[in-house]
C-alpha cells in the first residue's frame, strides 16, 4: 500500500463515520499516524453510536438530510 492510499483509507473511514451520524474528533492524520489515544477516541465515538436506538439514528440521519437540504 502506497502513502497515498494509506491516507485515502483513513480520510474515508472518517466520512463514513460522520455520515452514519458519529461524532468524530480525531484527524486522518491520526489515524494514519495510529496515535492511540486517538484511536480509542474513535473507537469510542462509533460504540456510542451504535449503542443509540434504532431511532435516534433515522431521526439524526433525516434531520441532517433536512439541514443538507436547506443549505
Amino acid at each position: 500500500m502506497t502513502e497515498e492510499d494509506l491516507q485515502l483509507n483513513a480520510k474515508y473511514v472518517i466520512s463514513v463515520a460522520r455520515k452514519l451520524g458519529a461524532t468524530v474528533f480525531c484527524l486522518w492524520e491520526d489515524i494514519r499516524e495510529v496515535k492511540p489515544k486517538m484511536i480509542m477516541t474513535f473507537v469510542g465515538a462509533i460504540v456510542a453510536l451504535e449503542k443509540q436506538s434504532k431511532e435516534d439514528r433515522i431521526a439524526m440521519l433525516e434531520f441532517n438530510a433536512k439541514e443538507g437540504d436547506t443549505k
